[in-house]
């Protein structure tokens, strides 16, 4: 079991897994996302940015990235 709290626009969740689930209760991973993500212009990973989506809406993939593997 774990706790939520809010704080203005911040909603933190702690709990003794430290784990987090988004459309499952059954979460492995920090998050777990079962749906779709939906961002509007960026995607992070390590604080650096993987995909971006660029002014005429071109998917674009970060410089050093190797590839991009859809399942």
């Amino acid at each position: 079991s774990g706790n939520i709290s809010a704080s203005g626009d911040i909603i933190v969740v702690t709990g003794s897994f430290g784990k987090v689930g988004i459309g499952t209760d059954t979460g492995v991973n920090a998050l777990d996302v079962l749906g779709v993500i939906n961002t509007s212009t960026s995607y992070k990973h390590g604080g650096f940015t993987v995909l971006s989506r660029s002014s005429n809406n071109t998917l674009l993939q970060a410089e050093g990235a190797n590839h991009i593997r859809f399942n």
